[in-house]
């Protein structure tokens, strides 16, 4: 009897899918792209969910006297953590370009992605007017992640009036 091993069709000698087997080339897809295949319509509400947070919260700060009685509550208003689409990602164990193939594949997640995004981006106006945010910061993050820009209005006319001398040669030009 012998003991060689048959060969299964479109696999090599060591058991491994050869160059042109489509059934290979797919079971690689799908493990090389597992989190691709991972979505599901929920991600969609719970995007929306997870952007439609309040931009901030009232926390109390508290006195107490020495006899441990609360002598004075002051509330305090106070940001909530900025929404970015990295803690979503990381929330659900993917990669922001995960989320961006899913925006591209689910029309119903890429509308929750353009609402995120604008969530997003009220979130960051209101509380830079509040003065919780850097404002530097915050400039930064409107024109490069809402496509903002500063507009600079020039009012002023300049006039130019340029008179050459009569004695120049065209020639020295």
């Amino acid at each position: 009897m012998s003991q060689e091993k048959k060969k299964s069709p479109g696999r090599d000698e060591r058991g491994r899918f050869t160059k042109d087997n489509k059934i290979g080339e797919e079971t690689r897809f799908q493990k090389e792209n597992a989190a691709a295949c991972k979505y599901h319509e929920k991600y969609a509400d719970e995007l929306i969910e997870y952007f439609n947070q309040p931009s901030t919260r009232i926390e109390y700060r508290e006195v107490f006297n020495g006899d441990g009685k609360l002598i004075k509550r002051t509330p305090v208003v106070i940001a909530n953590d900025y929404p970015t689409f990295e803690g979503f990602a990381a929330k659900l164990g993917v990669t922001v370009n995960t989320l961006l193939n899913w925006r591209d594949q689910s029309r119903r997640f890429a509308n929750a992605y353009v609402r995120a995004k604008e969530m997003q981006k009220i979130t960051l106006i209101q509380n830079t007017l509040r003065g919780m945010y850097n404002p530097m910061f915050a400039k930064l993050l409107a024109v490069n992640e809402h496509g903002m820009t500063e507009k600079v209005e020039n009012k002023s006319e300049v006039t130019f009036n340029v008179s050459l001398p009569d004695e120049i040669d065209e020639e020295s030009n």
